[in-house]
């Protein structure tokens, strides 16, 4: 089961495994994700590594942290918040 660790500034993704391209950004969409300068690489919406661990920040523009819970839960997700 993949984990979520979510707090006030960002949503770390691990023991997610390769997941598909869609998979992401089906997840991404439903969080509002969006490319921040400086954070991400060019056009991206998240950091991530090869091994399924992500790393997603909040802004004015994704939901907020207590929606992000309550969709990751809904989505499979293993949630710690806090």
């Amino acid at each position: 089961m993949p984990k979520a660790d979510v707090n006030e500034e960002r949503i770390v993704i691990s023991e997610c495994g390769q997941r598909s391209t869609d998979w992401w950004n089906t997840l991404l969409d439903k969080l509002k994700a969006h490319h921040i300068p400086g954070r991400y690489q060019d056009g991206k919406r998240m950091w991530a590594d090869s091994r399924g661990n992500a790393i997603i920040y909040f802004t004015s523009d994704t939901i907020s942290p207590d929606d992000a819970v309550k969709m990751l839960e809904e989505c499979g997700f293993d949630v710690r918040h806090g």
